[in-house]
């Protein structure tokens, strides 16, 4: 459809339903001279512009807007999985569109994925065709003092909720959460009195609303520390928004008349909200985010201990690395031991994942370093760092000595395990070969060992991939298992356990809580890790049959 042809339709009927208004965003979305085109045309013959604008009152004048005022781009309470499923519902059976409400008429719009105005080019039309919205007018008002109120209420609702309540108990910090929906309620007093705007009163709930998200903020970091759920994370980032969208509203209360490039502004986020509200990747981003944060937070913990900074941390780091130089000896031998039991395929792999594992939480209990093993701990601690740049005077600086103090642990770490591995292993070897009078592998063994590390006369390269995402998966389970620990209280809970009481003693049992406190996260990774590398037997053999 060319402009031409647009306004012809339009002379001939102005249709109550949207998909004109569609044809046209997206005739006008196709270039920078369609959208000329347009604005020339309107410039130059005022029948047009009139007649588009009586189209587009028509259009949207007298449709309910409490819903893209209160719902649009807010994350629902149903909670993160029923939302997930929601999304997944409504993509496989779309809902039903009801025309009557701004809101469905605007999705109809959004949704066709070709609305792609920029700001200044909505503001020039807007301006030019002359629409303002004024929500002084009554219906306005009304809907945007309900939209106001419910807001309000919703905010205070999920801070006193039971989850909110035993992880943050301090009142003082939930205060501003419960004292906004009092003053919020004096507003509305007021405008049913018809005092139509009090600034002090709003600029109250305001200073208010921005004590509630520092608050929210504060929340988030307790959350680090003390663990969160996923409900919890979702309730955070659900309430910030809340905060966000209440203090819009505000906003627009104060100023009721809102400017072109305002207006613009608040149309083209409707319609980037509407594109998002059945996305299910901007869920699970928007959702993951905080949590992804705190799973982060917890394993630089541990990655703190795999970079040396001082002489005395570097002769630790060598002796530790010796330590999983030992361990990868051993496993080694196991492994070969067990290939030759020739044991059913599921079996097999069953027992490497076993031999895997025991190596790993060996190395993690007596502390040991495995170099492969190290940037999956040591990733997350620069990660950190990055995410703190803004508190440091020259982020670059600190990250450059970031990564040298990773760089130089890691080759110390490289370094122990070589100088062990390779002695140890000659001399494992030979005491099997003098004792058992036999060889712990035949040449031909040997030869094939060497072509199943060879660069590229075997798929080294795909293995060396799969296990950087073994790494990587069994480092975010630990993370997740250490946030796990802290936000469920398994310490406390097992110190008081009442069966440990009876078998432990007290000081036996205070140790074993602070052991699973430090290290359960590292256990389950370590054996997530071990049954990952047990399982590439089956594409090992899969492979090899192709």
């Amino acid at each position: 459809m060319t402009i031409e042809l647009f306004f012809t339709t339009l002379q001939q009927s102005i249709p109550k339903h949207p998909n004109l208004l569609k044809d046209l965003l997206q005739l006008i979305s196709k270039s920078t001279s369609s959208f000329n085109q347009l604005i020339e045309t309107i410039q130059n013959s005022e029948t047009s512009r009139l007649r588009l604008k009586n189209y587009l009152e028509r259009v949207f004048t007298g449709k309910d807007i409490t819903y893209i005022l209160v719902e649009s781009g807010i994350p629902k309470r149903t909670g993160f999985i029923a939302e997930i499923t929601r999304k997944i519902k409504h993509t496989l059976i779309p809902e039903y569109i009801d025309k009557t409400t701004f809101h469905q008429t605007y999705s109809i719009i959004s949704n066709q994925g070709k609305f792609k105005l920029t700001t200044n080019q909505l503001s020039q039309l807007i301006n030019i065709l002359e629409i303002k919205i004024n929500f002084s007018q009554s219906y306005l008002q009304s809907e945007l003092i309900d939209a106001i109120e419910i807001l309000s209420y919703r905010i205070t609702a999920t801070a006193i909720e039971s989850e909110f309540i035993q992880k943050f108990k301090s009142n003082k910090i939930l205060d501003s959460f419960i004292k906004q929906n009092k003053e919020i309620h004096a507003l509305i007093a007021q405008h049913t009195l018809g005092i139509q705007f009090n600034p002090h009163l709003v600029n109250h709930v305001q200073k208010l609303l921005q004590q509630s998200m520092e608050d929210v903020d504060t929340l988030k970091k307790l959350s680090s520390n003390q663990g969160a759920s996923l409900q919890l994370t979702y309730s955070l980032n659900r309430i910030s928004h809340q905060i966000k969208r209440l203090n819009l509203l505000l906003h627009i209360y104060s100023k009721p008349i809102l400017t072109t490039l305002e207006l613009a502004d608040f149309l083209l986020q409707i319609s980037k909200n509407e594109r998002k509200n059945n996305s299910i990747r901007d869920q699970l981003n928007e959702t993951s985010y905080l949590l992804a944060n705190q799973i982060t937070e917890h394993e630089s913990n541990t990655g703190e201990h795999y970079i040396a900074d001082t002489k005395k941390e570097y002769n630790w780091m060598f002796r530790s690395s010796c330590g999983g130089g030992f361990f990868a000896s051993l496993m080694t031998l196991i492994k070969i031991i067990l290939q030759h039991l020739s044991l059913a395929p599921f079996w097999q792999a069953f027992a490497y994942s076993i031999n895997y594992a025991s190596g790993f939480v060996g190395i993690q209990i007596t502390h040991a370093t495995l170099a492969t093993k190290q940037p999956a701990m040591t990733a997350s601690r620069i990660a950190l760092s990055l995410h703190k740049k803004d508190s440091e005077d020259n982020p670059m600086e600190g990250l450059a000595l970031m990564i040298g103090k990773v760089s130089r642990s890691q080759f110390i770490s490289f370094v122990g395990n070589l100088l062990v591995v390779f002695p140890l292993s000659f001399a494992i070897a030979w005491l099997y070969a003098t004792f058992s009078g036999h060889n712990l592998v035949t040449e031909v063994e040997a030869k094939k060992m060497l072509v199943d590390v060879h660069p590229y006369l075997n798929p080294t390269w795909f293995y060396a991939c799969i296990t950087g995402v073994y790494l990587f998966l069994s480092g975010i389970i630990s993370g997740y298992y250490d946030n796990k620990v802290i936000y469920s209280n398994i310490p406390l809970r097992v110190r008081h356990h009442p069966l440990l009481k009876k078998i432990l003693t007290k000081r036996m049992l205070i140790k074993f809580s602070i052991f699973i406190k430090h290290n359960l996260g590292g256990l389950i990774g370590n054996i997530a890790l071990g049954f990952f590398w047990g399982q590439l037997r089956f594409l090992d053999l899969f492979l090899a049959y192709h």
